[in-house]
């Protein structure tokens, strides 16, 4: 991990942060997925009021932890990506999943989104989940390519998304986190 990088408990103060990451992340990953318009439709106060309100687990808002990556221990440091994971949404218990990863473009392949997961996967262990999913877009290839190396593995399961246009298809991928 990039030293300068630091993981920490999102904090509804952070929203606008993670909204202006979340919407240029989508812009660059999404770019030959979603289409011009719908990407250009994209409003970073919109993400930020969403991840506010999950941040605050309000009325609404998904179970789970907010995680942010900062260049440097300082309160104000800039936020360069952001993950939230708690319990599936669809599955036991047992199960956790991480809903959203995503760095800035320009701190991609930094380890920004290497340590949110990592950090995901240990407090996934902690709360006692056997496993973790998450679905990503098949054509997504970078996305893909990461949570392979994360040592997450496609099971097999397949579903329809709309992401903001044409339906796409996601995959679901797991990873067992009990340690042997």
């Amino acid at each position: 991990m990039n030293r300068a990088l630091q993981v920490r408990p999102g904090r509804p103060e952070d929203a606008g942060e993670i909204g202006r990451v979340h919407v240029a992340s989508w812009c660059r990953a999404y770019v030959d997925i979603v289409s011009a318009a719908n990407l250009a439709a994209l409003d970073p106060a919109e993400r930020a009021g969403i991840w506010k309100r999950a941040i605050e687990q309000g009325e609404g808002a998904l179970p789970g932890t907010t995680l942010v990556a900062t260049l440097g221990k300082h309160p104000d440091a800039p936020i360069v990506g952001f993950a939230f994971h708690g319990p599936s949404r669809e599955e036991g218990p047992e199960t956790g999943e991480l809903v959203a990863i995503y760095a800035h473009p320009d701190h991609f392949g930094t380890g920004a989104g290497r340590a949110l997961f990592e950090r995901c996967v240990a407090e996934q262990r902690e709360a006692g989940r056997e496993r973790m999913i998450l679905w990503v877009l098949a054509a997504n290839a970078r996305a893909r390519g990461f949570y392979e190396a994360m040592g997450m593995v496609a099971d097999g399961t397949v579903r329809p998304y709309q992401p903001r246009g044409p339906e796409a298809q996601e995959l679901e991928l797991a990873r067992f986190l009990l340690e042997l």
